[in-house]
């Protein structure tokens, strides 16, 4: 046993295709921990939880949230955005899922909504950080400034569909501008607002904080 294998335990999932199936179900469960995750730290951030006593009750407890805290709380912390599963090896099995879900006209809005954040990522930095790197979405415009991220890229791609549809459109969809408002209220980052997403430079709630050590994710509070 052990010499040679490719895992140490296999799972029969039935008929031929099926394994695929199961492998993309799984990357589907670790989307949602992981933005879950993300977005935890992020609000324990902003209302002044220390980052380190955060991680501690993630994964001290037999929570569902635990095992995935464990696997990636400390990388973000220490803003370790490099190593693990790259986001262009993950953005293929989602979409992969996606275009499944579709073929059986199944709704899956929450691996929708993780997707695009990804494909948001890809768009204004790179995909070949770390799936870990999904915290650099809850970023401000200069502290993701600090890892290569450029949040006008995303209103430069937002400009060129603009244009693209308004000379392709036959008709005034009436849809439109609700659908390009909700962009510009969820996306638009030219003018971030004070304290949005994780700033390891701004102390809790409230109050000037201070610049961090060096290689520190959260604000030293």
């Amino acid at each position: 046993p052990g010499r040679g294998g490719l895992a140490a335990e296999v799972t029969e999932t039935g008929l031929s295709g099926t394994g695929m199936a199961a492998k993309l179900a799984w990357q589907v469960a670790l989307a949602g921990s992981l933005v879950g995750l993300v977005e935890a730290m992020a609000f324990a951030n902003q209302i002044g939880v220390e980052k380190t006593v955060m991680l501690q009750l993630l994964t001290s407890s037999d929570s569902p949230s635990a095992s995935i805290a464990r696997a990636f709380g400390k990388a973000i912390i220490e803003e370790d955005f490099v190593s693990g599963l790259e986001v262009k090896s993950y953005l293929d099995d989602l979409n992969i899922a996606l275009e499944a879900a579709d073929e059986i006209s199944l709704p899956l809005p929450g691996l929708e909504t993780i997707q695009q954040l990804f494909d948001l990522l890809q768009l204004i930095g790179d995909d070949r950080r770390g799936i870990q790197s999904l915290a650099l979405a809850y970023y401000d415009e200069r502290n993701a400034e600090r890892f290569g991220l450029d949040w006008s890229l995303a209103q430069k791609a937002m400009d060129v569909y603009e244009k693209a549809s308004d000379e392709y459109d036959v008709y005034d969809d009436p849809d439109d501008d609700e659908e390009d408002s909700d962009f510009h209220r969820y996306h638009d980052h030219d003018h971030p607002q004070e304290g949005h997403g994780f700033d390891p430079y701004k102390s809790g709630t409230g109050g000037e904080g201070f610049k961090p050590s060096a290689g520190s994710f959260f604000s030293e509070n």
